[in-house]
This record gives C-alpha cells, sequence and structure tokens, in this order.
C-alpha cells in the first residue's frame, strides 16, 4: 500500500517541489542558495507521483464515462423480463428473455413482470463498485482501468448476452423507477459504465482535428433485439404492469382512459400499440466487419470544404498522409465527389483491408464500401433506392473519366418484406443473420433499412459474436 496523501499534504508537497526547482534556478544562474521550508524526499516525491497517477487514471476513467455516453449507444438501461424460462440440468440458473435478449440470471432472481437493469454487451463494468464483483474471474485491464467486458458467452449450452441485475441494487435508479419515459433513459453515464471498444492499430489512429462534425450523423444501427416491437409489432399487445412501478390511482386512471394501461382479470397491463407492419420492404445487405469512416463535402464554390472522419473524430487531412482513412479520401473518394462536382454530402462505409479488424475479408489492399450517404443541407439518410441512384451517377462519371469508383456495401435483397425472407419473430432473424460474407464463412451479420426510411437496423450473427475475442 502507498503512502495516504491528503489535499492539503499534496499542495505542501507541490509547494516543496517547486521551492526546490527555484533553488537549483538560483544555484546554476547566480551561483546563491535559497533555503527552502520544505524539501520533499524520496518518500514524499513518490507519494506525490502516486497521487498524480491516481489522479490521471481518474481522469481518463471520466473521459471514457463521457465517451460512451456521447457515443448514443443506451448501454445501461431498466427494462422488463418478459419471460423466465428452464436451463436443462442446471438448477441454480434460469434464461431470461429481456425483448430480444436471453440472458442467464440466478434462479430466484427475477419473476416475469420484474424491472431490471439491463446492461448491453460492450459494457465495461469497473471492478473497483461491489455490485460487480462477482465478475472478479472475467477481471481484464483496459485503458489502464481494472474490469469486466460484457460479451456473448454460453453457459450450460445456452446463450447469454449481457447482464440483468436487480433494480434493488442500484439507487441511483429509485426515483426514475415511475417515469412513462423509463424505458428511454440511458444509465450509463449514472451507473459510471464505459463502452469496450477494440484497440485502435497504428494505421488508423492519426491525427485529430476534432470531434465527429456536428452537422453530420453518425451511422450506427441500433441491434435489432433492442426493436422488437418497431420490428414485429404488428398487433397491440398486453404486459402485466412491473411490481416495481408505483402508480397512483389517478394515473391509472389517466392511462386507462389514453389505452395505455387496462385490467385483465383484474391484473393491471401495459397496453403497446401496433408499432409495425408486414408490408414493411426492406434493403438486406452484409453488415462487413471494418473500421467505419465518413468523407464529405459541403459548401459552394470556392468556400467547399472537405473532410474526412473516423467514427469518433474529424481527421486532420494535412500531415495525416499515412492515415489509412486520409488516404483512402485522397486516393480516389473526394476526386469522385469532385468530378461529379457534389457538395453537401457525406459517403459513410467500411473501411476494409490488411490490418483492420483483422481482415477478415483477406482483401489484398484497402477498399471503401458505401454503405449510407447523408444528406447535409437536409440533415437526413438518403432512402436505399436514392442512394442506389446517387452513386449510381457518381461511377457514370467516373466511367467516362476512367477514374475512381466508389463501391457499394454487397446488396442480398431489396424491396423484400419479412416475410418473403421466412422471418416471422426475433429467432427467426437471428438465424437468418448468420451465414456467410464475401470471402470469409462467418459473417459479421447483416443490415436491414426500411425502403421508405422509416426505420434501420442490424442484426448480429450469434455465431460471430461466438467467435469474437
Amino acid at each position: 500500500m502507498g503512502q495516504v496523501v491528503t489535499e492539503e499534504m499534496l499542495k505542501d508537497m507541490h509547494d516543496g517541489i517547486k521551492e526546490a526547482e527555484v533553488m537549483n534556478e538560483n544555484m546554476r544562474m547566480h551561483g546563491t542558495i535559497d533555503v527552502p521550508k520544505n524539501i520533499p524526499n524520496e518518500t514524499t516525491v513518490a507519494a506525490i507521483q502516486e497521487a498524480d497517477a491516481i489522479a490521471a487514471l481518474r481522469f481518463k476513467r471520466e473521459q471514457l464515462i463521457a465517451d460512451a455516453v456521447e457515443d448514443g449507444r443506451k448501454l445501461v438501461t431498466i427494462r422488463v423480463i418478459d419471460a423466465i424460462d428452464d436451463i436443462p440440468d442446471a438448477d441454480l440458473i434460469k434464461v431470461a428473455t429481456v425483448e430480444g435478449w436471453k440472458v442467464v440470471v440466478k434462479a430466484g432472481e427475477f419473476k416475469p413482470g420484474d424491472f431490471c437493469v439491463y446492461f448491453e454487451v460492450d459494457s465495461f463494468l469497473p471492478l473497483d463498485d461491489e455490485r460487480y464483483a462477482f465478475l472478479e474471474k472475467n477481471a481484464i485491464t483496459w485503458n489502464g482501468i481494472r474490469g469486466a467486458r460484457l460479451k456473448t458467452i454460453t453457459l450450460r449450452k445456452q446463450r447469454s448476452q449481457g447482464l440483468a441485475l436487480p433494480v434493488s441494487l442500484f439507487p441511483e435508479v429509485q426515483d426514475y423507477l415511475g417515469r412513462d419515459d423509463l424505458r428511454d433513459i440511458n444509465f450509463t453515464g449514472i451507473l459510471g459504465i464505459m463502452k469496450w471498444e477494440k484497440p485502435i492499430s497504428a494505421q488508423l489512429a492519426g491525427t485529430a482535428k476534432g470531434s465527429f462534425p456536428s452537422f453530420l450523423q453518425k451511422s450506427d444501427q441500433e441491434r435489432c433485439q433492442n426493436m422488437v416491437r418497431s420490428i414485429f409489432g404488428y398487433e397491440k399487445t398486453f404486459r402485466p404492469v412491473p411490481s416495481a412501478a408505483a402508480l397512483l390511482p389517478e394515473e391509472i386512471e389517466e392511462a386507462i382512459k389514453a389505452d395505455r394501461l387496462c385490467k385483465i382479470d383484474g391484473v393491471l397491463h401495459i397496453v403497446h400499440q401496433p408499432q409495425a407492419s408486414r408490408d414493411t420492404q426492406y434493403e438486406v445487405t452484409l453488415k462487413l466487419d471494418g473500421s467505419s469512416m465518413t468523407v464529405y463535402r459541403r459548401g459552394e464554390g470556392d468556400k467547399v470544404e472537405e473532410g474526412v472522419c473516423s467514427r469518433n473524430l474529424e481527421l486532420k487531412m494535412e500531415g495525416n498522409e499515412n492515415n489509412s482513412f486520409v488516404q483512402m479520401a485522397n486516393e480516389g473518394i473526394l476526386q469522385a465527389l469532385r468530378d461529379a462536382d457534389v457538395t453537401d454530402v457525406a459517403l459513410q462505409g467500411e473501411l476494409m483491408g490488411p490490418g483492420i479488424q483483422g481482415n477478415r475479408e483477406s482483401l489484398s489492399f484497402n477498399r471503401f464500401f458505401v454503405y449510407n450517404v447523408f444528406d447535409i443541407k437536409k440533415g437526413e439518410y438518403m432512402k436505399p433506392g436514392d442512394r442506389i441512384e446517387f452513386l449510381d451517377k457518381l461511377n457514370a462519371e467516373a466511367a467516362v473519366r476512367n477514374s475512381f469508383r466508389v463501391e457499394h456495401v454487397p446488396i442480398l435483397h431489396s424491396n423484400v418484406t419479412l416475410a418473403e425472407l421466412g422471418i416471422h419473430n426475433m429467432d427467426d432473424l437471428l438465424k437468418f443473420a448468420i451465414g456467410p460474407s464475401m470471402h470469409n464463412s462467418v459473417r459479421e451479420g447483416l443490415v436491414f433499412k426500411a425502403m421508405d426510411g422509416s426505420q434501420q437496423f442490424k442484426a448480429i450473427s450469434n455465431l460471430y459474436l461466438e467467435q469474437e475475442k
């Protein structure tokens, strides 16, 4: 154990170091000595260094929590346990259904209709919080912080994704339990949870110009398991009100009148209105396992601005020529936009190639596959049909000039309903996501985008997740 350092002690130590530095400077310049009041010895210097290291790590942790919140993904939410089922030959654990997710929980910990605090896959839980101490066997050190990363695991042949814990463990969430928008609240920052991400390879790191531009949108699609009712909610459904929900009689009466609540056999139920249509047609594309990249042009005349971004940052173009994102932008994408005299658009896609995410497609050189085109003036993504038409025109100009052709992610289906694909529920969708990629027998998954632009989601292959390190 190191010496315990108080703020007062730390101030005195730093003052002593400052006086020692002044003394050394006087000796060098004038040969005179000013005797300091409090010259720190080796022990106090070591204590200062330890305290500074702790402060730096605390700052890093706070920054990672802030980054997770800014990312927009709701890693931690309060949800309802939809069902509890047995696991063969396992008496101490059960499998809970939490919307579209299957999560292994302790036997007797939950019953259907209970609230839970749900942590999604890729959550990084700090192990200095005793509530997560049971994850000690999964401990890793990431960014200097000791914690546990949640990922897809298999227990007694049952796949488990994420973590569900009782709300009673979290006093931080108690005041939110009666709110109508409870499911939409992101508790990631409130509970101090970070988002685990793979280390960035040297060729992708580059020098940042700033944060991801505010005039663009990040393109990360929601997981299908979080959108059960949006995808398959064709009919009105009913679910018992969670036992932890404290509702006043007047609130219940008002909700019943508004068709948000109803009573079935004397038991209060939440009414879920239909949210999906069986007639919705989708574009289905491969989800490629590369690194997200955005290239944009905006403005007019001599005031056109160009840029390139990684998933979270805008990168400097000058002095950053060895960065793979910048190289790809300079080697053809920006020129293709210039040749077609296109501005106020951003091409978003996956950068693939040697050294990027293990190069699962075994490519011999870097390639950029577009999956979204963002209209900067309108502040929205082009619908699938408009995106394809836009890229066709862009590449028609490239053909005339015999120049760079912008590639699109492989499209497997277009203008097709889920039923036409044999998809009728979440199990069907997740099975459909399993299959080959371009040059790999196991693809990362599929992306579904409604042709009318109403919604989009991704279905990650469970086979891919089980193989993920």
